[in-house]
């Protein structure tokens, strides 16, 4: 079912299959060996393969084509380490290929890319360790692609990024590219689901709704500044602006749908207490009786949960086990509470200020 043939020394394809259309095999591993091409691929000799690997071959596209493009039960093709530079694919090749792994080549044209759309049933495709620069989607193209990599490539930009929304991705694996370098991993994570709708895991880690809600507002709040400033434009110049505001900033206007034009009040707010040194918060259990209400001053920068943690060791006696749930009051709307939902993030997220309350709960 499954022969490891890699490292050796077989130079004929005609040869090879001789040895394996004795057998019903699903899986082949022909890695660094040096087949030439034939002129004309025994497929017959392959018509139960589903799992072909083919790495380090020395091969372009059009080889690579002329070997596995009609091999009719092949569903997973992997060519790492050849020799790809160029990518076009012939109309009726690949009819129910669904996996296939590019990583370690040399492409560098996302047109060249935009070619295996051809591959219908493409839903897998590993593109690490290429020269992509850039990223085009147009509409209508990978309709079934659902997994997608492409660490390790020459993208510098997050507008790249945003063009991925286009797609139906549903998970995404993006690391080692230029315009990551030098910024905070949570940052680059939260922008990048931000910016595709669509996903449900990054870099092999599930996004939770609570995750994906707050990365949303984080986007948000990040350009509400430069977005308010188009919307105060000269009539004739903001359709312009807006466009290429959009262009850069991917699913913005989306988000906007979503939770209104930004409050240019609230954002000023923020800016404010990120610069403010100590918060002198009221901590208050009103479900646990007796409870004693403490003052603390905080740092802005405290994150929720070193803030759960210190509550937890102030409440050890009289509240329960494990970390509290934290909801703020704030001074200005005395009558609402907002729960302090996103452990990773700062007082300074939420607009924590002076003279505000938090209550804590144990579920």
């Amino acid at each position: 079912m499954d022969l490891d043939l890699s490292e050796n020394l077989l130079s004929s394809w005609t040869r090879t299959s001789e040895l394996v259309g004795q057998v019903q095999l699903k899986i082949l591993n022909i890695s660094s060996n040096r087949l030439s091409v034939p002129d004309v691929m025994p497929v017959d000799k392959f018509s139960h393969l589903q799992h072909l690997i083919l790495g380090e071959m020395g091969y372009s596209w059009a080889d690579v084509e002329n070997i596995a493009g009609d091999l009719p039960e092949l569903q997973n093709l992997q060519v790492h380490k050849n020799r790809i530079s160029a990518i076009e694919v012939k109309d009726g090749k690949f009819l129910k290929l669904k996996e296939l792994d590019l990583d370690c080549n040399d492409v560098s044209s996302w047109s060249s890319i935009c070619n295996l759309n051809k591959i219908e049933n493409l839903a897998y495709l590993r593109l690490n360790e290429n020269k992509l620069t850039t990223i085009d989607v147009t509409p209508d193209i990978f309709r079934n692609l659902r997994i997608l990599h492409i660490s390790e490539n020459l993208l510098d930009d997050w507008m790249h990024i945003g063009k991925l929304n286009s797609l139906s991705l549903s998970e995404l694996r993006f690391r080692k590219n230029p315009l990551l370098k030098d910024k905070k991993e949570d940052v680059c994570r939260t922008t990048v689901i931000a910016l595709i709708n669509s996903l449900n895991i990054l870099n092999g880690t599930t996004i939770t709704e609570n995750e994906k809600k707050w990365a949303e507002i984080d986007y948000y709040k990040k350009h509400g500044m430069e977005y308010l400033k188009i919307l105060k434009a000269p009539e004739n110049e903001r359709a312009k602006a807006l466009e290429s505001f959009s262009a850069s900033h991917g699913r913005y206007l989306e988000i906007v749908g979503k939770f209104g034009v930004p409050d240019e009040a609230e954002l000023v707010v923020k800016e404010n207490n990120l610069k403010s040194s100590l918060l002198s918060i009221k901590l208050r259990a009103p479900d646990v009786p007796g409870a004693a209400e403490f003052v603390k001053k905080l740092p802005s920068s405290m994150t929720i949960t070193k803030l759960k943690a210190l509550v937890a060791r102030l409440y050890r006696s009289s509240g329960g086990s494990g970390l509290p749930s934290l909801y703020l009051i704030s001074s200005k709307s005395p009558n609402q509470e907002e729960e302090l939902d996103n452990d990773l993030r700062e007082l300074s997220y939420f607009s924590v200020e002076t003279g505000d309350v938090l209550l804590v709960r144990w579920s």
